[in-house]
């Protein structure tokens, strides 16, 4: 008897799982996969706009290495020779304070001479190895932050980083459930800087045997495609036209049988498996109809908005351009942009010779307001930013804008629990399976790696 397998969501996360479940099913012709998105196009916020010689991406602006999961998916879809690293350049990245930038230290000498710090936060910093290990399974990274290095560290640092990759509030995001790896550190070495001592002997070790003809890894490398983050998705979409049905939006799922009928805009499904892959808000909505509890969890995960802006200015605009990734700002600089990327120097082809590209990330936790300003207003904000901080001495030659602010789920403190809780209650329904940003890790290596999870379990 045919099988139908229906994915819902057309983001990167229920992308890959069509990839991953054609894949297994290859070669078994009974088994029907279809993903269903609702709106016009898939990928979600991941999108490359390209307009005379520049590449802007509305999302993502690449991937670490650190995981496999993105690359292995590449490599997979035949874009092994587009894969390209980030500049060496790009390593330095700035933390902006009263409209100055300071790089971010890299080694010792420059941890000294990092102006925003007095000797005082140093001394507490370097003293991180004497302080007791915590055992607060709820404890906020602030939290962690102020009480293993000190509340300055965690302003200058841990603050604008939590800003630019979760967009949230370091006072309220789960050091567990955000960084794991960070909250495992402590617990197994009592010490992070006991942990990094130990990890370095391990890579010592490694590059000895490296030497010795058994391969080892260096640094996380930040990732993209020469066609932009937008590229994987056009190659996804491509291989799998024929299974994907844009503008179809999901109105309801209703258990049937031992699987569900899904009613779209159009049409009703039977489907025997069910691959939820939209972000909580809609999840929780269709949820509805299966079990209330579950949809009122998911109701309660909270998103924080982001806005991106591209500016394209003539190179000679600046007269010295910072070298570098970028900079980061502060929540105690009380302003609604989280930073800004120097994107033209961070991959090669994003701007022509001879041009800039700068991205500016604005809104976030602390300034949800950002959603409901226009694009004209985003605009001149972020114009606004980098006349006060680069001070270009002509005007931008063009612009670019994301869609839409993209909302980025925030991992609370009683985040863990709300996850436990969703995995208890999905227990009970073998055909039904979750996946999104707001389970298990927001990073496109997250999201691949639960996709392919899932896809494995569904037999």
């Amino acid at each position: 008897m045919a099988r139908q397998i229906i994915i819902i969501g057309g983001g990167l996360s229920g992308l890959t799982a069509l990839h991953a479940l054609s894949r297994k099913f290859h070669a078994a012709p009974d088994v029907h996969i279809r993903l269903l998105e609702k709106e016009p196009a898939v990928g979600g916020p991941i999108r490359t706009i390209r307009r005379n010689g520049v590449q802007f991406e509305a999302g993502p602006n690449g991937f670490l290495d650190s995981k496999p999961s993105v690359i292995n998916l590449a490599k997979e879809l035949g874009l092994e020779n587009d894969l390209i690293a980030s500049r060496t350049e790009a390593a330095v990245r700035y933390i902006c304070v009263d409209g100055i930038l300071h790089a971010v230290p890299m080694d010792p000498v420059s941890f000294f001479k990092f102006k925003p710090l007095s000797l005082r936060d140093k001394v507490r910093i370097l003293s991180e190895v004497f302080v007791s290990r915590g055992n607060a399974e709820d404890e906020t990274v602030a939290e962690f932050g102020t009480r293993r290095l000190g509340p300055n560290f965690t302003k200058y640092f841990l603050d604008p980083m939590i800003s630019w990759i979760f967009a949230g509030d370091v006072e309220e995001l789960s050091l567990r459930a955000a960084f794991p790896r960070m909250y495992e550190l402590e617990q197994t070495h009592g010490s992070l800087f006991k942990a990094a001592w130990r990890i370095s002997l391990e890579k010592r070790r490694l590059k000895t045997s490296a030497a010795a003809g058994n391969p080892t890894r260096g640094k996380s490398v930040l990732y993209s495609l020469k066609g932009g983050m937008g590229q994987l998705i056009e190659t996804l979409q491509q291989r799998y036209e024929a299974s994907i049905a844009t503008s179809q939006g999901v109105l309801s799922l209703e258990p049937q049988g031992r699987g569900y009928a899904v009613e779209t805009t159009d049409v009703t499904y039977f489907a025997d498996d069910v691959v939820l892959a939209a972000p909580a808000p809609a999840a929780a909505r269709i949820l509805g109809t299966v079990n209330l509890e579950f949809a009122q969890l998911l109701e309660n995960i909270p998103s924080a908005p982001v806005a991106v802006a591209g500016l394209v200015y003539p190179k000679d605009s600046f007269a010295r351009l910072p070298k570098g990734f970028g900079y980061l700002i502060p929540s105690s600089e009380g302003r609604d942009i989280l930073g800004v990327l120097f994107s033209s120097q961070i991959f090669e082809n994003r701007a022509p010779e001879g041009q800039v590209l700068v991205q500016v990330m604005m809104g976030g936790a602390r300034h949800p307001e950002i959603a409901g300003k226009s694009n004209t207003e985003l605009l001149g904000m972020a114009k606004s930013e980098i006349v006060r901080i680069l001070k270009p001495a002509r005007e931008p030659l063009d612009s670019f804008q994301s869609p839409g602010p993209r909302a980025l789920p925030q991992y609370h403190r009683n985040y863990p629990s709300l996850r436990r809780r969703v995995s208890d209650i999905l227990a009970a329904y073998p055909h039904l399976h979750l996946l999104g940003n707001y389970l298990d890790g927001i990073s496109m290596n997250d999201c691949v790696a639960n996709a392919e999870s899932v896809a494995g379990r569904i037999a």
